[in-house]
């Protein structure tokens, strides 16, 4: 099973963080070998990848180019760099289920969580669940 993060740099309300951990927790169960593919920016990447390490799950970065807002946490596996939409759209591309925590409610123009939403809807490469902030 491989799943996917998209989310702001702002980081996860507590609802989105404990709303993804219960999903991970829930595949955790279900599956034995999860591939956790994620951006590795601060925010929601950064907080996510922790929490998939908690449930040991094996985890894999797409880097970005632009280092300016790049986490350093470690990945068992990393993916070459690219710029950001090329790049998060291979994580739709690569993944069975991606999860994505917007910063809003709504959709936004010129988010790059929302362009990623919207991708992963027009292509319908895997299933999409997102957790609003509330």
């Amino acid at each position: 099973m491989k799943i996917g993060i998209t989310g702001t740099q702002y980081g996860m309300t507590e609802y989105q963080k404990r709303t993804l951990t219960e999903f991970f927790a829930s595949l955790a169960y279900f599956y034995l070998d999860i591939d956790f593919h994620h951006g590795q920016c601060i925010g929601v990447d950064e907080e996510s990848l922790l929490i998939a390490k908690e449930f040991g799950f094996h985890t894999v970065s797409h880097p970005p180019i632009n280092e300016s807002k790049m986490s350093h946490v470690e990945s068992d596996e990393t993916r070459e760099p690219k710029y950001y939409i090329p790049r998060n759209y291979d994580i739709v591309d690569e993944v069975d289920i991606l999860f994505a925590c917007p910063l809003t409610n709504h959709e936004v123009l010129r988010s790059g969580t929302w362009t990623t939403i919207r991708y992963a809807q027009k292509t319908r490469n895997c299933e999409l669940i997102i957790i609003p902030p509330r």
